[in-house]
C-alpha cells in the first residue's frame, strides 16, 4: 500500500501529539479535523492494514487495534463531507482571523467559538483547539526570539 495519500491529509503539517490523545474523550478535535479530510477513506484502510494500536486514524479513536465506533455500521468506511478544503491549514488561519474580528460582538469565548465553527461547519472544540495550538506556537516562536 503506498503512502502517497498522507500529502493530501487535513492532518499533514499539524502537531502529532493532536492525534494521540490519551482518551477518546479527548480526541474530539482530531476526529473533526478528519471528518474535514479528502483523504480520510485511505487513511482509515491504512490503519486496517497496518493494525494501529492507537491514535486517531481516519476519522475513528484506535484503541488496542480496533477503532472504537458510535453510531456507524461496523466496516463502513468514513467518507469525508462533500467540501473543497484542499488544506485544512489555510481554513484554520482563516477562520481564527474571523475569531479575532468577531470576538468583541461575543460576550464571552464559547459565543465566539460558537460563531466561528457555524460559519466553517467544524465544532467549537475544533477551534477551540486551533486558537490554542496558534497561542502555543506564538510562545513557542517569541521564547526562541528572545535573547
Amino acid at each position: 500500500m503506498t503512502t502517497d495519500w498522507i500529502k493530501a491529509a487535513a492532518c499533514n503539517g499539524l502537531p502529532v501529539d493532536m492525534f494521540f490523545p490519551a482518551s477518546r474523550a479527548s480526541a474530539g478535535a482530531a476526529i473533526d479535523i478528519c471528518h474535514t479530510c479528502p483523504v480520510i477513506g485511505a487513511c482509515y484502510t491504512a490503519a486496517q492494514t497496518a493494525s494501529q494500536t492507537c491514535g486517531v486514524w481516519g476519522g475513528e479513536y484506535w484503541d488496542h487495534g480496533h477503532p472504537r465506533q458510535r453510531n456507524r455500521t461496523p466496516n463502513k468506511l468514513p467518507t469525508a463531507p462533500n467540501r473543497d478544503y484542499s488544506t485544512l491549514r489555510a481554513r484554520r488561519v482563516e477562520a481564527l482571523a474571523y475569531l479575532a474580528t468577531i470576538r468583541d460582538e461575543h460576550p464571552n469565548l464559547k459565543a465566539a467559538l460558537k460563531a466561528v465553527a457555524a460559519r466553517y461547519g467544524v465544532t467549537d472544540k475544533a477551534v477551540g483547539q486551533w486558537e490554542r495550538d496558534e497561542r502555543t506556537e506564538k510562545a513557542g516562536q517569541a521564547a526562541t526570539a528572545a535573547p
